[in-house]
């Protein structure tokens, strides 16, 4: 402290006994702790940032929060909600036995014989859609996201959405799979600490691999890629090569061929992509609308403070028509 005071001055000695004290009051919340000497963010330090991004996003949207577009059935496979409805031709068979005989009894008033039933008197049970999802959020994690202010506001906007399903729709599956030289599967807490990869390269083929063969697992779900990018792939898996990857710049023809070919494979194993285009050069736009052609695809050309607004807004608009 001495030294920090001879060097910096007094004011430089109380900003660092306030972020000590700031540091102590974490770790005791729970959102920090310590390990080999280092503080990690715990996973309710994640779930606190996932919050707060999430709420900056529904800040922005100025729509209603989740919660009030529940999605109900009559008489499905869902989970019952407690509540009834008048039944109509067409319903399943799921018929709430108490409520349509007390209607027939309150219709027909006091009686000695048999209670005769009325169409109108059946009511169905309501049930809430279960409909899951799961969804491959593919970050692009080469150096050049955050050169371009990009990679910041993607790592917010993957912890407002990991916030959102896990508090909206905890059903739901969502892997974040990063991506540079070669794709890995991150965890919320991981994430949050990460910065961009050293390695050269954006190697969508894999990542596009790495997606498919999560989403695989969830067969009855309605499966997406979401594809986070500012450029086009420059990197490929290389079998038998001196490294796991090829790299080149510009990008040759067989990282192309192989990224669009694995893509394929995406779209005929019925896996939907959505893709956010954080960059507007010609090559990543001629590269985005080939893609966007062999997957059947969206493409959502944003800049990058926006990314957690498009994002959050399509996931919901997508579960609520599910």
């Amino acid at each position: 402290m001495e030294k920090l005071r001879r060097t910096l001055g007094d004011d430089a000695v109380r900003d660092l006994s306030r972020l000590r004290e700031i540091e102590k009051l974490l770790e005791q919340s729970g959102f920090l702790a310590r390990q080999s000497g280092h503080l990690k963010l715990t996973p309710r330090g994640v779930r606190k940032l996932g919050e707060r991004a999430l709420a900056q996003v529904f800040d922005r949207l100025d729509v209603d929060r989740p919660g009030t577009h529940d999605a109900r059935d009559a008489g499905g496979t869902g989970e019952p909600t407690g509540a009834t409805r008048p039944w109509v031709f067409g319903d399943p068979y799921a018929i709430d036995v108490q409520r349509t005989v007390h209607n027939a009894v309150l219709r027909q008033g006091p009686t000695t014989g048999r209670v005769k039933l009325h169409p109108d008197d059946f009511e169905a049970v309501e049930a809430e859609n279960r409909t899951t999802a799961a969804t491959a959020l593919l970050l692009d994690m080469s150096f050049s996201m955050p050169m371009r202010g990009n990679w910041e506001p993607a790592k917010r906007m993957a912890l407002a959405l990991h916030s959102l399903i896990a508090s909206k729709y905890p059903e739901d599956q969502l892997y974040i799979i990063g991506f540079s030289a070669l794709a890995r599967v991150m965890k919320p807490e991981e994430l949050a600490e990460v910065g961009w990869e050293h390695e050269y390269g954006t190697n969508m083929e894999h990542a596009f691999n790495l997606a498919g063969r999560l989403l695989a697992k969830h067969p009855v779900a309605t499966k997406q890629v979401l594809l986070v990018t500012d450029g086009e792939p420059t990197a490929h898996l290389w079998p038998g090569g001196p490294q796991p990857w090829f790299f080149s710049w510009p990008p040759v023809r067989e990282t192309l061929e192989r990224t669009y070919k694995e893509a394929m494979r995406l779209q005929k194993a019925g896996v939907t992509m959505n893709i956010f285009m954080l960059e507007d050069s010609p090559a990543l736009f001629r590269f985005i609308d080939r893609l966007a052609r062999v997957v059947e695809g969206r493409v959502f050309a944003v800049q990058g403070d926006e990314l957690g607004e498009f994002v959050v807004r399509d996931y919901l608009k997508r579960r609520q028509s599910a």
